[in-house]
């Protein structure tokens, strides 16, 4: 039988009597297949590759918007033929599917048996864009993994907000990984253009892990507990600052945030009228970048208190 049923989202097919390449596989409807989502995994490198020829004795994963039936005979489509030697003329001379997203800041991730995979983190991706980043099914057993939540090795992570409430970033999590995986940034100053990555533990908000990725501190191991991150874009700030609280007043917890040009101690302490100490915010060495502290005021008196900040 030379024709196979697929459903929307990931599907495995093969074997194959005989080779035939992914433009010659007719689509029914045309253009179901996302292109660049033909993929077998390879155990000699651990990893998914990218299939430019379906060979015989062979079985692949490739990724269908809907539901429909793939033909394997050869001829293909008149359409989807049409479009596969037109996607191959515009492709001559142009980047290849493998390199970054345009002004997206890419990072290698590690493990101590030598696993290595690059994942991207861009400002604004299409549709289109994050496709061609898609990625099978973990594989097989417990190999190792490294990809953003579903199972995209790029995504968009230029940081939001901290007043919204809202988690920060892209989700990426870790997975099959030989010792204390290692992140590290691999774009340079230049590209950066003042910008940096943040690294944050999901699991706890950043008790287990909290830092920032800058030409001068590149890298950082994950600590045991923390396989999941969020993973934010943000520039780094040019002065010492110390924002105004939010909410104020306020019964609940209280948010300060503040920003450092460069890594430094600093101490945040919190005082009442009469000048006395009531709480400590923040205390030790702090990475370059924005942060937040936060103080329950619901554990004090009712009245007015002041926060003083020294960094450096």
């Amino acid at each position: 039988d030379k024709t196979t049923e697929v459903e929307a989202g990931w599907n495995q097919v093969g074997p194959f009597e005989a080779s035939i390449a992914p433009s010659e596989v007719g689509q029914d409807p045309s253009g179901i297949l996302e292109s660049g989502t033909w993929f077998w995994w390879d155990p000699a490198q651990s990893r998914y590759v990218e299939m430019s020829e379906l060979k015989p004795g062979q079985g692949y994963w490739v990724f269908a918007t809907g539901s429909g039936t793939l033909d394997f005979s050869g001829g293909g489509s008149k359409q989807a033929t049409a479009a596969a030697a037109a996607v191959s003329a515009r492709s001559k001379g142009a980047a290849s599917a493998r390199e970054a997203p345009e002004e997206a800041l890419t990072l290698q991730v590690t493990d101590r048996a030598g696993h290595s995979r690059e994942v991207h983190l861009a400002r604004q991706l299409t549709e289109k864009e994050r496709g061609r980043w898609r990625r099978p099914p973990s594989g097989p057993g417990n190999t190792f993994a490294a990809r953003f939540a579903g199972g995209f090795q790029a995504a968009e992570a230029s940081g939001s907000s901290r007043q919204s409430g809202q988690p920060e970033g892209a989700l990426f999590q870790v997975k099959g990984a030989e010792g204390r995986p290692a992140l590290r940034l691999q774009t340079g100053k230049e590209r950066l253009q003042g910008r940096s990555v943040r690294v944050v533990d999901a699991a706890t908000g950043g008790d287990l892990l909290e830092v920032r990725l800058t030409p001068e501190s590149p890298s950082v191991e994950v600590p045991a507990g923390a396989e999941r991150l969020r993973l934010s874009v943000e520039s780094v700030p040019e002065e010492v600052a110390l924002q105004e609280p939010y909410p104020n007043p306020a019964s609940g917890e209280v948010t300060l945030q503040y920003a450092l040009p460069e890594r430094r101690e600093t101490t945040i302490k919190v005082y009442d009228v009469l000048g006395r100490e009531v709480a400590t915010l923040a205390n030790g060495e702090k990475e370059a970048g924005r942060h937040r502290a936060t103080l329950e005021a619901s554990r004090l008196p009712s009245g007015t208190y002041f926060a003083r900040m020294q960094a450096g």
